[in-house]
């Protein structure tokens, strides 16, 4: 959380920043004595929380308030005063909370508590997994930032499929109609389980080379993959949407079966 404290006077700004990193550390908290220097900070930074003093020259914190808002609409604002007089004034800026002087860790922490504008946390960044799948345009899957060669370009498109599956498991008959649609053979039974059976072998040693065992999940007459052990900009995409699976743009280009998988806006 991003907060700023503005009071004239840097022994009150102190007192604040101490009770503030005394409730999270992880608090990035900025404290200032001077409102045109909290106002330049607000437009090239961002701001969550600003606690501002009201009684503040030549600018009082509720003109103050009403200039950061300009730059981030979602500011919000907390004043603080030593005079009650103030609060009805205070509440024409719409703002988060009030609180009187002296302030106490238990107020603040109610204030923070209650915020007219939640504040969402970024969630910390998992580290980056060896392989990664780009689904988003031509399709490719990446070991260690190189793309990842199989031996059989049927093998490639099986790992696509499978990537779109998300970790549902696929028997041969799946396979065999998805690869081999648009083909004019008719492969009886037996060469179809044999070619599905070459085409897994060959991601499985594929993957093996990289020591990337962990990825392909094989079982009786199925097959998917570990969605958990590779990165993949679909997933992504899902995740940041809310598991919105639509995408306006190309998605696997190249693949017949691929715009049937994702539907459009």
């Amino acid at each position: 959380m991003n907060i700023i404290v503005v009071d004239d006077r840097q022994l009150l700004v102190n007192m604040l920043l101490r009770i503030l990193k005394g409730i999270d550390e992880s608090y990035n908290c900025v404290g200032m004595t001077n409102t045109t220097e909290a106002e330049e900070y607000a437009k090239n930074n961002p701001v969550d929380v600003a606690f501002l003093d009201v009684e503040m020259g030549p600018l009082n914190g509720i003109e103050l308030a009403k200039k950061l808002t300009q730059y981030r609409p979602r500011l919000n604002i907390i004043f603080v005063t030593g005079h009650k007089e103030y609060a009805m004034d205070a509440y024409g800026v719409y703002p988060s909370g009030y609180l009187l002087k002296p302030v106490s860790e238990k107020d603040v922490r109610t204030e923070l508590s209650k915020l007219r504008y939640p504040v969402e946390e970024e969630e910390e960044a998992a580290p980056a997994k060896r392989l990664r799948v780009q689904c988003f345009g031509e399709f490719e899957v990446f070991c260690d930032g190189k793309p990842l060669r199989f031996k059989r370009s049927k093998s490639k498109e099986l790992f696509a499929y499978l990537v779109c599956v998300r970790g549902a498991s696929i028997n041969m008959a799946t396979i065999a109609s998805v690869l081999w649609e648009d083909s004019e053979e008719n492969p009886s039974e037996k060469a179809i389980g044999s070619m599905c059976r070459n085409l897994i072998a060959d991601i499985q040693n594929t993957l093996h080379e990289k020591e990337l065992d962990n990825v392909l999940i094989k079982e009786w007459k199925s097959v998917s993959l570990n969605t958990e052990a590779f990165d993949c900009d679909w997933y992504d995409y899902i995740h940041k949407n809310k598991g919105d699976l639509r995408y306006p743009g190309d998605f696997i280009v190249g693949y017949s079966w691929a715009e049937y998988m994702v539907p459009r806006y």
